[in-house]
């Protein structure tokens, strides 16, 4: 499980208070591509919890109060009988209509 976090001194006020994530999760896209070009595969994990969990992780991993738990992914060599669902893949004429 790999845990990812921002530091939120990159950041300047109020404005950009949802940031954080928006960072977190663009990493996380390119974490997870990257795994996968390596044949681990992931999962991103929301981390949705309660201040409580939150200051637990925080304790026992040892992250500062200045970085911002954003999510978790899980990730791993999967097992060689493993199926994933595949969704279709459509091309971008299947989007895009043209007109004269």
């Amino acid at each position: 499980v790999l845990l990812i976090s921002v530091d939120l001194r990159y950041f300047v006020g109020v404005i950009e208070r949802y940031q954080p994530w928006i960072e977190g999760g663009i990493f996380s896209m390119a974490l997870a591509l990257a795994l996968k070009e390596y044949g681990i595969e992931s999962v991103s994990l929301n981390w949705s919890v309660l201040n409580s969990a939150d200051s637990e992780l925080r304790r026992v991993a040892l992250i500062p109060d200045f970085e911002r738990v954003t999510m978790l992914v899980g990730c791993g060599y999967p097992r060689e009988d493993t199926c994933v669902p595949v969704s279709t893949r459509y091309s971008v004429d299947h989007f895009i209509t043209y007109h004269d």
